[in-house]
Parts: C-alpha cells; sequence; structure tokens
C-alpha cells in the first residue's frame, strides 16, 4: 500500500471548516527541496475516479494495483498538472481519517504488509495506510459527488424485473458473476423487433449495401435519475455502446474495437494477456457464495476458473457477441464448437448436405452414442423424415467450392417441421453475412479462419438467436436445469472442457480489431480474380489462353446465376461479397497435383482465412472431394499480384507437360 514519506509529517495543518486536512505554506518549499522523487499512481479499477492516489516512495505490493511513475519534481507536479487537493494530500501525507491525533497520524499497517517491527512510527519509518481508510478519505475528493448515481451498477443494482425477466442477481439457480456478460443479454429490459413474421424471416430488414449495422437487440438499462447516460458517461454492461450512440447505428468496424471496453478494468489500451488457470475469492466470508466471486471493482470481468472463463475469452466473446447479433461463446476448435451445438440439440436425426467433411464425422461419432441418423439435405425423401426437434444444419458458402446456400429456404422449411436451423458460415464472416437476419437458430464458426486471420490460432465460435436467450423461452433438456440456451452451452462447456486458450483467446481478440477490413479487401480480391479466371477458362477455342486450356470449371458465389439478379435471394443474403474462398477444377488430377508447386504467392497448405493467400489440392484432407479440385484462399495481398502468379504458374505447368 502507498507509504508516507517521513519529510512530510513536519508539515501537517490544522482541520479546515469542512473538516478537511490542509497544509501550511512551506509544504511547497519542502517539495523543492527533493526534486527528483518517484512517485507511484494507484490505478483505479473501475476507471472513473478523477483524483488518484498518489505517493512519494511507495512499496509495490501484489495486490494494490500500483506502478511507479516519475515526476519530474514533485513541486512542478503539484504546481503545473494539478489543483486537486486528494492528489495533493495523498503524495505528501497519507492521512488515515482513523487517527485520533490531528497533529500525529498513526502507523496503521496494511493487510498485505509483512512489517513485524514493534512500537509507534519513527520519523524514519514508513508510514502504513489501511486499503479501507485511503479509500474512505479518497471518497470525500470524489468526482462522482457531482454525480450522485455514477457508482450505481447494472449487476445488482438495475431494477430486479423487467418484462418479467428475473435479475441474475436474483435467481437462485443462477449466482454466476456478472462477469458473464453473455448471460447479461437478460439482465435488462429488452427490446427488438422480431425477425421471422409467420414463421417466414422478414425480408424486409435487409443489411445497408455500404456498411454493416448491428440488426441484433442490445439491452436498454432503465433511466434513473441521474443515470450516468444522462451525465455524458457512458452506462456499464454489453449496452453501453448503443445506449451512448442512440439512434446512430455504429459500423462493424466500430463495434469490433470498442464492444469489449465495457469489461476493461485497467487503463491499458491493449489488451493484457492474462495467463491465470484460477482466481482468488474474496477475503470477506460474509459474500462467499457457491459459483460466485463477483469483484464489486470489475463486476463484468469476475472469474474462478479459467475452464468456464477467463479475462482474454470474457473480451473475445463480448466483441463476438455484437458483431455476431447474439450472445456467443468460444471453443477450442471449429469441431469442438459443433460438437457442443449437437450436444446441447440432442436431435434424432440431421439433415446435411456437402460441406466440411470433419462435421459428418462428429455426427457419425454421435451416431454411435445416440443413434443420430444423418439425412440428405438435398432428398426430398430425406426431408420428409425429419420431425420436431430435429436438425437442419447448413453450410454457406460450401466448403471446400464458395458456393450459397439459400437460407430463408431452410429457414421456412424448418419452421414448418418444429426443427432447428443451424448455419457454418465459416466462409462468411460478418460484414458479409448475417444468419440470425434469415432464421438461423445458431450460427457457428470456425474462428480458426477469418475471425483469427493470421493462421495462428484454434477457436470455434457458437451465437444464440437472442430469442433462445431470453428466460421463459423453450430450453432443450440439459443437466444443468439452466434457463436459457446460452447458459445450458456453457454449463455444459464446463464439463466438456472444451475452451480456449488464454494465449488463443488474446489473439482473437487482436484479430477481431481489423475484421472487416481483411474480409471486405479479401472477398473483393477473390471476386476480381475469379471474375478474370472465369473470363479467361470461357474464352473460345480460337483464342484460347493457357487457363482456358488447363482449367475446366471455376466455381464460387459469384458466378451463381442469382449473383446476376439485383433482387435475388443470393445479393440480399450477401450484399457487400461473395467471400474470398472458391475452387478451381483442372483438366486432370496431375495438373491440379503439381500446380501449387509453381506459384510463389500462394502457400500450398490447408485451412483459409489467413491474411496470407492459401491454395490447397483438397485431396490431400478429403478424401470425398474431386481429386482434380484446388481450394483457393486468397488473402490480403493485391488481387493482380496474385493474378499474375497465377497467370505464371499456369504458363510453367504448360511447358511442363508438353
Amino acid at each position: 500500500m502507498p507509504t508516507r514519506h517521513p519529510s512530510s509529517r513536519p508539515f501537517l495543518a490544522a482541520e479546515d471548516e469542512d473538516g478537511r486536512p490542509r497544509f501550511a505554506d512551506d509544504l511547497l518549499q519542502a517539495a523543492k527541496e527533493r526534486p527528483q522523487t518517484t512517485l507511484s499512481e494507484r490505478v483505479d479499477p473501475a476507471g472513473y475516479m478523477s483524483s488518484s492516489t498518489w505517493s512519494i516512495g511507495s512499496r509495490h505490493g501484489p495486490d494494490t494495483g500500483e506502478y511507479e511513475m516519475s515526476a519530474e519534481s514533485t513541486c512542478q507536479y503539484v504546481n503545473d498538472r494539478t489543483t486537486n487537493m486528494a492528489l495533493i494530500l495523498t503524495a505528501f501525507l497519507q492521512l488515515s481519517p482513523t487517527s485520533d491525533d490531528a497533529s500525529r497520524p498513526h502507523g496503521l499497517r496494511s493487510r498485505a504488509s509483512t512489517d513485524t517491527r514493534s512500537g509507534g512510527p519513527s520519523e524514519n519509518e514508513p508510514f502504513f495506510l489501511s486499503r479501507g481508510s485511503l479509500d474512505s478519505f479518497r471518497r470525500s475528493f470524489d468526482i462522482r459527488a457531482t454525480l450522485p448515481n455514477l457508482s450505481a451498477r447494472v449487476q445488482g443494482t438495475a431494477p430486479a424485473q423487467a418484462d418479467g425477466i428475473e435479475s441474475r442477481s436474483n435467481s437462485n439457480n443462477n449466482k454466476r458473476a456478472a462477469s458473464r456478460c453473455h448471460d447479461g443479454w437478460s439482465q435488462a429490459r429488452t427490446e427488438w423487433s422480431p425477425w421471422c413474421r409467420d414463421g417466414q424471416p422478414d425480408t424486409t430488414l435487409r443489411p445497408d449495401s455500404h456498411r454493416s449495422e448491428p440488426f441484433f437487440f442490445v439491452p436498454h438499462y432503465d433511466k434513473m435519475a441521474g443515470n450516468p447516460t444522462d451525465a455524458g458517461v457512458p452506462p456499464e454492461g454489453p449496452g453501453h455502446l448503443a445506449a451512448v450512440f442512440e439512434p446512430y447505428q455504429l459500423s462493424l468496424a466500430s463495434r469490433a474495437m470498442h464492444a469489449d471496453d465495457y469489461i476493461n478494468s485497467h487503463r491499458a489500451v491493449a489488451p493484457p494477456m492474462h495467463l491465470s488457470t484460477t482466481f482468488r475469492y474474496s477475503n470477506d466470508p460474509d459474500v462467499l457464495s457457491h459459483w460466485d466471486n463477483t469483484d464489486p471493482n470489475a463486476p463484468f470481468d469476475s472469474h474462478i476458473y479459467s475452464r468456464d472463463s477467463a479475462p482474454n475469452a470474457t473480451r473475445l466473446e463480448a466483441i463476438l457477441s455484437n458483431v455476431l447479433g447474439g450472445p456467443a461463446l468460444t471453443y477450442g476448435s471449429g469441431l469442438a464448437a459443433f460438437h457442443a451445438m449437437m450436444v446441447l440439440l440432442n436431435p434424432r436425426r440431421v439433415a446435411i448436405g456437402g460441406g466440411y467433411h470433419g462435421c459428418h464425422g462428429v455426427l457419425a461419432l454421435l451416431g454411435k452414442l445416440t443413434g443420430l441418423q444423418q439425412l440428405e439435405l438435398e432428398d426430398e425423401a430425406d426431408l420428409a423424415k425429419l420431425q420436431a426437434g430435429d436438425v437442419i444444419h447448413v453450410e454457406t458458402p460450401l466448403n471446400p467450392t464458395g458456393e450459397a446456400r439459400d437460407l430463408a429456404r431452410y429457414a421456412a422449411l424448418a419452421r414448418a417441421r418444429g426443427c432447428y436451423l443451424t448455419v457454418d458460415a465459416t466462409f462468411a464472416p460478418p460484414p458479409l453475412l448475417e444468419p440470425f437476419r434469415w432464421g438461423a437458430d445458431v450460427v457457428m464458426h470456425s474462428g480458426t479462419k477469418y475471425f483469427g486471420g493470421h493462421s495462428d490460432l484454434l477457436c470455434g465460435v457458437l451465437a444464440v438467436h437472442p430469442r433462445h436467450v431470453v428466460e421463459g423461452a423453450p430450453v432443450p433438456a440439459t443437466a444443468s436445469g439452466a434457463k436459457t440456451w446460452i447458459q445450458a452451452l456453457r454449463d455444459e462447456r464446463l464439463v466438456l472442457g472444451s475452451v480456449m486458450g488464454n494465449l488463443e483467446s488474446w489473439l482473437g481478440v487482436r484479430s477481431l480489431r481489423t475484421l472487416e477490413l481483411r474480409v471486405l479487401r479479401q472477398s473483393a480480391s477473390a471476386g476480381s480474380l475469379v471474375a478474370w479466371l472465369a473470363a479467361e477458362q470461357a474464352k473460345p477455342a480460337a483464342s484460347a489462353s493457357v487457363v482456358s486450356r488447363l482449367v475446366e470449371r471455376v466455381i464460387h458465389a459469384s458466378l451463381q446465376p442469382e449473383a446476376a439478379q439485383p433482387d435475388s435471394w443470393l445479393r440480399q443474403q450477401m450484399p457487400r461479397g461473395f467471400g474470398p474462398v472458391f475452387s478451381i477444377v483442372l483438366r486432370d488430377e496431375t495438373l491440379a497435383r503439381r500446380l501449387p508447386s509453381k506459384l510463389q504467392l500462394f502457400h500450398h497448405a490447408t485451412s483459409l482465412g489467413g491474411v496470407e493467400s492459401l491454395i490447397e489440392w483438397r485431396a490431400m484432407t478429403d478424401s470425398t472431394v474431386d481429386r482434380r479440385l484446388l481450394r483457393i484462399s486468397v488473402g490480403v495481398e493485391a488481387w493482380e499480384d496474385l493474378r499474375t502468379d497465377l497467370q505464371r504458374g499456369f504458363a510453367e505447368l504448360e511447358a511442363e507437360s508438353k
């Protein structure tokens, strides 16, 4: 804790009319005699204090939240930089209000002190101040004196009942910390417009063609007298941005940058990396409660054990919840997320089409345990077998071809049969596709791809439609008795153990900051390359190019017939681009096997979504695809450079084949 420097002791003056200590005129003279001083600042974790606590020669304890900071001169600091009495007071005399002698404060050791010396403090002994005394005294100079309700927090102090939704703090079945911001969707009064009318997707809610607007609902906290919003201070909680900027809609880029601001309990601009797997309980036995470790100074960033939640993962999930349009959870991989989704919904039948072979593998494993049946998505006879509680799983755009599927069509089919619609939108992350707008119940992403964006992390993501988050909505049967889908997913993730690591979560936050920049550029570059390849491949024999001689077919959503129709489902579903992944089918398998080795700007590797361009002879990892197929994932390089590399590679391959 901060310590009192001995040189400050002789300059204590009497109290003023308000009962606050004042200083003699020779205070500044004493400061001038100490031109070089090391100061330390105790960082206010709540972030809204105007008067930080300063001390001279302070000890740095492991739990004080202090860091050292140099000042050219204490006197200059006081004269030139502040007129704050709290700062002057704590810099020169850490006075305890519990002292019974106004002229000589007692040496009160903090709980963190290990000093065992006996007797009262001498002129050269450090002065120890209790944390409670310091906080009590500091509050007398707190800016919140002019904002009476600024300290009111959502958790525990917001109205407990709103539209029939029980506050988490009053729920006997869910006493988890308010840091679990995903359940915060049901903490406050909620308002949103339905996206499906009469069981059909509401196509009148179309995303803007020039920017990605948040189409999802956000919590609207009840207005209170002196609400922070009225004072120009952002409210706390997941809806803080929307509340401040309402009715203006922030872009995806801005939300990806600031959606986690409400969690930040320190002053670092860049999120720190937290490595701890476990977190200390409160030292107050009276506040200990089952599975509740809420830190009053950081209610949205409180944790118990990292298999349930951790600081970096919490920030990542806060951003994902915002940009995806519903509360989101992260997993150790995309397949872990798919498995968790199937465990939650527990269907007897799953209609699934082509796409990532790993999902088919997960269903095969579940089939051994539960008898789960796989049905063909495009087979009318199989679709007729679907019953209530079954799942229609759609991957769009499709892996590895990049072709898109009409989500509104499958949503109508799912509603008609009482099924759930789950969507794997890995190939079209925001801002390209918003599956909830088109009727999805759960949206899945392999965050390893575009959310990670740098080929350096594994991640899976599940986001739940907000209609399944409101307490009282039907929930699939779960062992934990959770009241909402997101609570059930979280409870089951705790026992499945499929969480992201701390490093991966930190990398994910870093990557999401540039999500829109990367994805829009990659998608535009892919569209340009596809247009060039398709034009070259379609040239007649008389003017055939090397591309037309080697490439049999180019496959991408932009080449589907609906892409040329302004009012088609495809143009409405993907108004900002058709995705950065496409495929080419060469004339024979040998050509497909050898082309990647002729390229310089495309790495021959599996996966996709990184800033680097990749090409993969897909038969290397997926035995179900055409062995002549090459999957191309476009990075952030200039598309003209990539075109030149492909031209050169095709020419070299043709020359070698003669």
